[in-house]
């Protein structure tokens, strides 16, 4: 379980490039790449994250880019 992350400018051979199989709250999981679900993988629950796609496991998510200081490129 996470609570109060960032995950950012991660990546994941195969899917889940910021996390995988977990529970995040109150999290920012942007900019991870992987070759399918680069940001979570279907696995996880995300409740009140910013992330994208919207996932379709947990509340209260939005899918607005987070305009961090300074974003991976």
């Amino acid at each position: 379980m996470l609570n109060n992350c960032t995950l950012t400018g991660n990546s994941a051979y195969d899917a889940g490039g910021g996390a995988y199989g977990g529970a995040l709250n109150n999290c920012i999981v942007y900019y991870n790449t992987a070759r399918s679900d680069a940001n979570y993988d279907r696995s996880s629950t995300l409740n009140y994250c910013c992330t994208t796609p919207l996932p379709g496991r947990g509340v209260g998510n939005l899918d607005l880019e987070p305009q961090l200081a300074s974003a991976p490129i």
